[in-house]
């Protein structure tokens, strides 16, 4: 690098600092001269407002109920994503989906987080 660019860069780094330095104090000395925004009270309300109800969960009903379904014997649960799990049932394995059909058993909801699979008839870990 020569001089010519050194002292190119040095003058441009001198200009950067100096506008900074000005847009510093003008920040400052406009926050100060701001006045506070005091917001008048609001009046109450006739009628008492009802409460917002708000649904405890997320979780689509399938899955929220499945915390009272017994576990299914003869199933297992070997890997499981967020909307498909594989099934082992009888030396096979299955990879389902809500929906999805093993034998009569139907598929109602996969639960990654708490690693289940939901059906009409239990859960499978």
């Amino acid at each position: 690098m020569g001089e010519s660019e050194r002292t190119i860069i040095r003058t441009a780094l001198e200009d950067l600092n100096a506008r900074v330095s000005r847009l510093e104090a003008g920040a400052t000395q406009a926050s100060a001269n701001t006045a506070p925004i005091i917001t008048p009270p609001v009046a109450a309300a006739a009628a008492p407002q009802r409460p917002v109800r708000t649904p405890a969960t997320n979780k689509p009903a399938a899955v929220a109920r499945a915390e009272t379904l017994p576990l299914l014997t003869g199933y297992a649960l070997n890997t499981i994503y967020q909307n498909q799990a594989w099934i082992e049932h009888d030396g096979a394995t299955y990879a389902v989906q809500v929906g999805d059909k093993i034998g009569a058993l139907r598929i109602t909801g996969i639960d990654a987080r708490a690693r289940r699979v939901v059906t009409p008839d239990g859960q499978i870990r």
